[in-house]
């Protein structure tokens, strides 16, 4: 990862987890928030996701996300957020499974530690698969995604 791509990196996870803590204000350990897929949160996924699986996976450097659609935000502990969620992968237009581990830093304004799991085992240049977008697609794709969610094989698993 080149300087540039790392002051890049850290200026993402720094103002995600200040995103974050904001909408954790008023919520408790076990309790769901908001996250608002046109919201800063989510476009900051968008952006972080390929950077940070680009540094470890060559082939996230020409891949990029156009969309994350959250099924849901817990507050897990007191500051994990666990995500469930689906994404779109730009290069084809499909959707792929996303599962995501945010633990912000105690004082929220960095995140402490991420895990990203994305894609189902599949064919492309990801080696994942999915249907191809469309709204009415998404939807039912993510209605799906909770009941099988422990049982997919994750292609991607990062955690930094």
């Amino acid at each position: 990862m080149n300087q540039d791509s790392g002051s890049s990196v850290r200026r993402l996870r720094r103002v995600l987890a200040e995103e974050l803590a904001k909408l954790l204000l008023n919520v408790r350990v076990g309790e769901s928030l908001s996250l608002d897929p046109a919201g800063t949160a989510c476009g900051c996924l968008e952006l972080l996701i390929p950077k940070e699986l680009s540094a470890v996976y060559p082939e996230w450097a020409s891949e990029s996300l156009d969309g994350v659609f959250v099924l849901s935000a817990v507050r897990a502990e007191l500051n994990l957020i666990e995500v469930v969620a689906a994404c779109i992968l730009i290069t084809d237009q499909t959707l792929s499974p996303l599962r995501l581990d945010l633990r912000l830093a105690e004082a929220g304004h960095d995140l402490a530690e991420m895990r990203i799991r994305i894609g189902e085992p599949g064919g492309g240049a990801l080696r994942v698969s999915g249907p191809r977008y469309d709204p009415a697609r998404a939807t039912e794709f993510l209605r799906q995604l909770g009941p099988r969610l422990e049982a997919i094989p994750w292609v991607y698993d990062w955690v930094g």
